[in-house]
């Protein structure tokens, strides 16, 4: 199941009266079915689209490494270059991410909490 913003967030703590803000990221929240046939949307379940980001960053860099290793060096060539180009695509992965944080953060501090609810409604 995939969820995003609109939809309130009723076990939020800004609806219990915190001054938190849901919703202005999107969250692409992917969980299996349960048993019963539902389905279990606990937070800790989610993957965000930044994780998304970082996931291919990752199977890029792993791709590329070994392949421009492979190609100048031999089979250690790309084993070193999986090995160097799977973490570089990940940190190169992330920037989306800290972005987002800090637009966030601009976001925040700027706007009322009333301005903010109004946004994702």
């Amino acid at each position: 199941m995939i969820s995003g913003c609109p939809k309130a967030h009723t076990d939020s703590p800004a609806s219990s009266g915190q001054s938190e803000v849901w919703g202005l990221l999107m969250e692409v929240k992917i969980s299996l079915p349960t048993e019963a046939g539902g389905f279990n949307l606990r937070e800790r379940d989610s993957v965000t689209l930044f994780h998304l980001f970082e996931w291919g960053g990752a199977a890029f860099g792993l791709t590329l490494g070994a392949n421009i290793g492979y190609t100048e060096y031999g089979w250690v060539g790309g084993i070193l270059g999986a090995l160097v180009g799977a973490p570089m695509g990940w940190l190169l992965g992330r920037v989306p991410y800290s972005v987002g944080r800090l637009w966030l953060h601009r976001v925040l501090a700027r706007e009322t909490v009333d301005e903010l609810r109004a946004t994702c409604l």
